[in-house]
């Protein structure tokens, strides 16, 4: 392990290394050595340790440990004491996840109130080749593949080039001691699993295994790169874009190469997952109306186009109102003598005789077996559906659609047509303006 490459490594991904570092140390090998290298090279620092008291004795050793390396290197250290096992019962994830929580969302902090430029940790050769395996077992894009990076935001790891072995003859030849953690010869964590029984296993085959695996990944970080690239470039062409969805060309899609993998890259940031974009894939040749839903987003199957929205919370509410009362959807109420009145050529805007109307009024969606008398078809009863349906609304667009009622009676299809029966008149006296403000 080359002190003066490290440098150089540092310096190719921060820029320069005239910089202060916080540094995360646990006492364990791979971070004592980067503790070391970082003191060789008179970088400016602090320590940061944290102790998840989750190995009794072995706890309170590593933090007595790191505490004293903080005195022989005369840094500052700075140690935090969490209750990781409560932390992991209370957010309902792994103890690995709660750990990783903890110590990031601590390590940040101290960046700030310390004002260190970038959190250095002490990944290696080997976490990446277990990470990438971790990745592969579980399922992954080429993303995965390419293990852990070397730099992500403020998280940098200057040791990824090197071996378990590199850092332990480093250590030996500094005559560094460090603390051995149990935890990492348990086989109940998946990771180590990995790294005691199979990277083993695969070393029979190819003694140069890990080497062999992380120029790999390091392939794999380029290939992202022009994967990204190209996907998007597909992407720009079978997408376009109308107010708040995304539509995504029917025929473009299905002539694209490796269609399933450009529409998850696209959908993967809405919450939509593999099998879903399966479905949505073989419903292409299917009828009009058939959506899928993420916990955020709905994609609907329209006549030429795959519709793309965020799920509204106020999809399924119904709001009284008038012009006193104020509710979540931007609407308001005014009374003007019919005599002081012009109409507005605003479809945003609905007039009505204000004695055929009943207040307070009703704002809602539109449900199966609704009806309404539009204006103009004097006193013609017509079904929403038909009106939608002549009207060529998509599923989004009938979602969207609000509904104004007096009691039980639609006066207003918010944005297309009013009710017949509250038109104004000669005879109308005040008149009820309602604005729809988008």
């Amino acid at each position: 392990m080359d002190v003066k490459d490290i440098d150089l490594k540092l310096k190719s991904i921060v820029g320069d290394s005239n910089k202060k570092y916080l540094l995360a140390i646990s006492g364990g090998a791979d971070s004592v050595a980067l503790l070391d290298v970082c003191a060789s090279l008179g970088y400016d620092f602090i320590i940061a340790h944290c102790n998840f008291n989750l190995r009794g004795e072995e706890s309170l050793r590593d933090e007595m440990y790191v505490r004293d390396l903080a005195k022989k290197y005369k840094k500052p250290i700075y140690v935090v004491s969490f209750d990781t096992i409560n932390y992991s019962e209370v957010n309902n994830c792994s103890i690995e996840m709660a750990a990783r929580d903890l110590r990031y969302n601590w390590f940040n902090e101290l960046l700030i109130e310390h004002k260190c430029e970038y959190i250095l940790v002490a990944h290696h050769m080997g976490d990446v080749v277990e990470t990438a395996l971790i990745n592969l077992i579980r399922g992954t894009g080429i993303k995965g593949l390419k293990g852990i990076s070397q730099i992500n935001d403020k998280v940098v790891r200057p040791l990824l080039d090197y071996s378990k072995d590199d850092i332990l003859k480093y250590l030996k030849s500094r005559n560094i001691d460090f603390c051995d953690d149990s935890s990492n010869f348990e086989t109940d964590y998946t990771r180590n699993k990995i790294r005691l029984n199979i990277i083993p296993e695969f070393e029979k085959i190819n003694p140069s295994f890990k080497r062999t695996m992380y120029e790999n990944t390091k392939r794999f970080s380029e290939i992202e790169v022009l994967f990204n690239e190209r996907v998007q470039e597909v992407l720009n062409d079978i997408t376009s874009y109308s107010a708040d969805r995304i539509l995504i060309s029917i025929e473009k899609l299905k002539n694209t190469n490796a269609k399933n993998t450009v529409l998850y890259e696209l959908l993967k940031r809405y919450g939509f997952n593999n099998l879903l974009v399966d479905e949505i894939i073989s419903s292409l040749d299917s009828l009009s109306g058939k959506y899928f839903d993420s916990k955020s987003h709905r994609l609907v199957k329209d006549r030429d186009s795959l519709i793309l929205y965020k799920l509204s919370d106020l999809s399924n509410k119904e709001y009284i109102f008038d012009s006193s009362i104020d509710i979540p959807v931007n609407i308001s109420v005014k009374l003007f003598k019919a005599d002081d009145y012009s109409i507005k050529r605003d479809k945003n805007i609905a007039c009505f005789d204000a004695e055929k109307v009943t207040m307070p009024l009703k704002l809602r969606k539109w449900k199966q077996g609704d009806y309404f008398f539009p204006f103009g078809m004097k006193g013609r009863k017509k079904k929403l559906s038909d009106f939608f349906a002549d009207n060529k609304f998509s599923l989004k667009d009938k979602e969207d659609c609000w509904l104004v009622c007096s009691g039980d009676r639609i006066i207003w299809i918010v944005g297309y047509r009013g009710d017949d029966n509250s038109k104004i008149t000669n005879s109308t006296r005040n008149v009820l303006e309602l604005k729809f403000n988008i």
